[in-house]
């Protein structure tokens, strides 16, 4: 469902904007796949700045209504990291049946592998 809409999103915007990917040259698809990482890194760093993490200087949880202005922030931070991702696959010449597939397999593995506290 979302994988499909972020396909045809970026359709879209590859219409309106007459952006191409195919028509790019090799070392102009790496590049623009760099500076899509780049944001997407920004994107993450925001999104972390999001998260209660110095004892010293306490803030509200994202998980609580005190943190309502956190959690905002952070839901839009995390729509940004996957339009990033959502581009830079569209550059890379990845479909969103592969990203689909990717992941289910991902989850199936990781479902096989111990949880973070050694059960399994």
């Amino acid at each position: 469902m979302l994988i499909d809409k972020l396909g045809r999103y970026r359709a879209e915007r590859n219409r309106r904007e007459g952006f191409n990917a195919n028509a790019l040259s090799t070392a102009e698809a790496d590049r623009l796949m760099s500076e899509l990482l780049s944001h997407t890194m920004e994107e993450l760093l925001e999104l972390r700045l999001c998260v209660n993490r110095k004892a010293w200087k306490p803030m509200p949880s994202l998980r609580t209504p005190e943190g309502a202005e956190y959690r905002a922030h952070a839901l839009e931070e995390l729509a940004d990291v996957l339009l990033m991702l959502n581009a830079f696959t569209d550059v890379a010449g990845i479909t969103m049946q592969e990203v689909q597939d990717a992941v289910l397999a991902k989850m199936q593995k990781n479902l096989s592998r111990p949880d973070h506290l050694g059960n399994k």
